[in-house]
């Protein structure tokens, strides 16, 4: 048995009665605007924190413009240290892979 009631919504910018699924991206079938900005804005603010949760991150030293040429100079040093590092444990990561197959 099929219902027969279907959800409405009152778009905020046109006053008009709009057919809504509960859809974040249901829009008004007369303007065209969104009829649930908030939740739009909820879901993508979820799906950002979601993906930057999953983005692996290293602390590189960063080097800011108002840095002393001196300060320069070794924070580039220490962050060639930390580039090598990186890349010998890839390399070692890599071989020991290679070798298990």
């Amino acid at each position: 048995m099929t219902s027969t009631f279907k959800s409405s919504k009152k778009c905020l910018y046109c006053g008009e009665w709009s057919v809504w699924k509960q859809e974040p991206t249901d829009t008004c079938e007369y303007c065209g605007a969104l009829l649930d900005d908030e939740k739009l804005l909820r879901t993508a603010a979820r799906e950002a924190a979601r993906n930057e949760k999953k983005r692996f991150d290293l602390d590189i030293i960063q080097i800011h413009p108002d840095d002393l040429g001196f300060v320069v100079f070794y924070k580039r040093i220490i962050q060639a240290l930390q580039y090598s590092f990186i890349a010998i444990i890839s390399f070692i990561i890599w071989f020991l892979t290679l070798l298990a197959a």
